[in-house]
């Protein structure tokens, strides 16, 4: 019999989650990280691969327009909320149509510097660049406000802005910054490309943010050109730390989990000033056609978990079986995912986890080739038919009408293992030549148990074993279909008979030397 293992992966990570490390067995990756500074802000940006914070983009253009118009110019902005940085709190900014927003003051300062800088401080530098805002051109600056407290926000928008002394579609740009309640910066670009190649993404400008008394910061970019359309950055001097995550899967070697034989475990401990920071952690399964999200989430009550993307039923998350516990300062969570024979049959494939917590940049962690899923099922034993009259059949034999026949002698394993999946996974049936399915439902695949009552007619009735319940691909193995002839009115024991020579008209005779033996019977 084969012993299969149970294989326990597991990774601590010493170092803060935002710089890289190498996980063996498989590859470890992650977006682009800075800092921190001597405050402790840092940030985190949305570049590939996984894991990484997603897009976000909140269009304020159906909020309000600042009325900003010229070069070199400001408006202020009273917020509905008091915005905490570095240590102060602010209920009013500043933004210029130099992709500037003041927190100590008001600058229109157009050449940009690099950060840390005491002139101007307290800033935050969205798209830091010789910029102009014009209306007859189409440019605009707009806010909105949005949230309930404690989670409000508010969203400043360029749009369609240009670099100083240009104008037209091809050298546009559109960017935002979102300022949280909980003290969470967002910068994102929804266009950063522009024909003139000497500004083009960000080539000229300043990505960052500034201390108020200019003396620390951190910097993202600065005069590099690196800054792409569709990108996200977050800043923030809070963290969810991801300390450490395990999975379980079957077999050491090859790393596999089997569809449906059992839920498997996705764990994870994270970390943050105090539990009730965490609000989420999402595991993601894939990436590619077959991704699928979970998730957890904590309300500062009460904890939930739930599918969150699974449109092919590719997994059944297990509610009854996940966990999740906290001290002062950790969750540790657990995930039970069950894969189901609609996932893909591919290679190894990876998982992402991100964990997110109130103002805070998320945690992340994962691994690009974790496990693969085996769902391809093959028959082992071969087919044994046997009839309540003459017991053993073979194929082509005859059968009496009425009469109950057992088909048996095989079971279902996983691929190239003795493993078979649990009774309500799949069924085995036998399919007639007429596509009617019998199905044994009791002893699943382990050792296959189907009667079948044969019909009250003449008739040539064909046979096939198959897996039924599961994708038809599934099934590896096809037996040569078995026939069985079966009459209606089987005759009855003869009373008599007699031998005859050369044709049944003859006479009787006990013996006949001829290759042929004639007889006739009576009942």
């Amino acid at each position: 019999m084969l012993l299969k293992r149970v294989l326990m992966v597991t990774v601590v990570l010493t170092a803060l989650v935002l710089t890289s490390f190498v996980i063996t067995p498989s590859k470890r990756s992650e977006a682009k990280t800075g800092g921190p500074d001597s405050y402790g802000y840092r940030y985190i940006d949305s570049r590939d691969p996984e894991p990484k914070i997603p897009f976000i983009w909140i269009d304020a253009t159906n909020g309000t327009d600042t009325g900003m118009n010229g070069d070199d110019t400001y408006v202020t902005i009273n917020l509905p909320f008091s915005f905490p940085y570095y240590g102060k709190q602010y209920t009013r900014i500043y933004p210029s149509s130099n992709g500037l927003i003041g927190l100590e003051y008001a600058t229109t300062q157009w050449w940009n510097r690099n950060i840390p800088t005491t002139s101007p401080r307290g800033i935050l530098a969205v798209y830091w660049d010789d910029l102009w805002v014009y209306s007859s051109y189409g440019h605009k600056v707009y806010y909105m406000f949005g949230g309930t407290a404690p989670n409000r926000w508010v969203v400043i928008e360029w749009y369609h802005v240009c670099n100083l002394g240009y104008s037209g579609s091809s050298y546009e740009y559109t960017f935002e910054a979102i300022l949280y309640e909980s003290g969470l910066i967002v910068f994102s670009y929804y266009d950063t490309d522009t024909s003139a190649s000497w500004y083009n993404n960000g080539a000229s400008a300043t990505v960052g943010i500034n201390s108020p008394d200019g003396r620390t910061g951190v910097r993202y970019l600065y005069n590099s050109g690196t800054l792409k359309s569709g990108t996200t950055i977050m800043f923030s001097e809070k963290i969810i730390q991801i300390e450490d995550y395990s999975y379980e899967l079957q077999e050491q070697e090859e790393r596999v989990a089997y569809a449906m034989y059992k839920p498997y475990r996705f764990s994870v401990t994270v970390s943050s000033e105090t539990y009730k920071n965490v609000e989420s952690i999402h595991l993601t399964l894939g990436p590619g056609y077959e991704e699928v999200k979970v998730k957890w989430t904590f309300d500062g009550t009460s904890w939930n978990f739930q599918e969150e993307y699974d449109p092919f039923d590719f997994i059944s998350l297990d509610p009854s079986r996940c966990t999740a516990t906290h001290d002062a300062k950790h969750w540790t969570v657990h995930f039970y995912i069950y894969f189901t024979f609609n996932y893909p049959l591919e290679d190894y494939r990876g998982f992402s986890l991100i964990a997110w917590g109130k103002g805070a940049i998320p945690g992340m962690a994962g691994e690009t080739a974790a496990y693969r899923v085996e769902r391809n099922l093959e028959f082992v034993g071969n087919p044994v038919v046997v009839g309540e009259v003459n017991g053993e059949l073979s194929n082509g034999d005859w059968v009496q009408g009425g009469e109950v026949v057992t088909f048996t002698g095989v079971k279902v394993v996983y691929e190239g293992t003795t493993l078979s999946p649990p009774n309500n996974a799949f069924s085995v049936s036998v399919v007639d030549e007429r596509g009617n399915y019998y199905t044994d439902r009791t002893s699943s695949g382990r050792e296959a148990k189907i009667d079948v009552l044969m019909p009250l007619e003449r008739v040539d009735k064909t046979f096939e074993f198959v897996i039924t319940d599961v994708p038809p691909d599934v099934q590896l193995t096809h037996f040569i279909p078995f026939t069985l002839r079966v009459d209606p009115m089987p005759p009855v024991s003869p009373t008599w008979f007699y031998i005859h020579a050369e044709s049944y008209m003859d006479e009787n005779t006990e013996y006949d030397n001829d290759p042929y033996v004639y007889l006739t019977w009576s009942s």
